[in-house]
């Protein structure tokens, strides 16, 4: 299970270079259609689809950073109310439905882009393969994250966060969900 552990972090570090790459890319390319088109007067025709096309990679790897990270929003209103031994099961419940999405993200993300691979982009020479595998390439990113995480907090110990399908994740000081604690009411300006 090591060997599951360190491949989460590895692709871990990965996916966040592809972030930054892919975001880096996405903003330079909709500063340069801006550009174009209210200072030149000349639009590029490639560009928002490009960027579409970037944005859907972006989602779907900060849907696989989000797991590992535990950061998606959780209903825990009920699992706050019941005994912590339910909470746990309502933990492995909410952790195997996040499973069954990604599941179906990959295999119906796979199928779409395999159908998808001989068509073209309409203003691109890119085939839409390429858009299309961000839904199989983030489902089983979210595989390999979310059967890693009970092997990363053996490992951690006390101090890793509950995390990725967690029914309560990241309580602050107060038994409110968040990094920070309770939210105090922003000061009136």
């Amino acid at each position: 299970m090591r060997l599951l552990v360190r491949l989460d972090a590895l692709l871990g570090r990965a996916e966040q270079g592809a972030m930054l790459l892919l975001m880096a890319a996405m903003t330079a390319i909709t500063f340069l259609q801006v550009v174009a088109r209210y200072l030149m007067h000349q639009p590029f025709f490639w560009t928002e689809e490009l960027a579409r096309f970037l944005f859907i990679w972006i989602t779907m790897l900060g849907m696989a950073m989000g797991v590992r990270a535990g950061g998606h929003y959780g209903f825990d209103l009920l699992a706050r109310a019941v005994p912590s031994g339910v909470q746990r099961g309502l933990a492995v419940v909410a952790g195997l439905v996040m499973a069954a999405v990604a599941l179906v993200l990959t295999t119906g993300g796979w199928q779409e882009a395999m159908l998808a691979r001989l068509q073209t982009a309409s203003s691109l020479p890119l085939a839409m393969v390429w858009p299309y595998l961000a839904l199989p390439v983030g489902g089983a990113l979210s595989l390999v994250h979310l059967a890693a995480l009970p092997f990363r907090r053996e490992e951690a110990g006390p101090e890793l966060p509950e995390a990725a399908g967690d029914v309560g994740a990241a309580r602050g000081p107060g038994g409110r969900s968040g990094p920070s604690g309770p939210s105090e009411p922003a000061e009136p300006a």
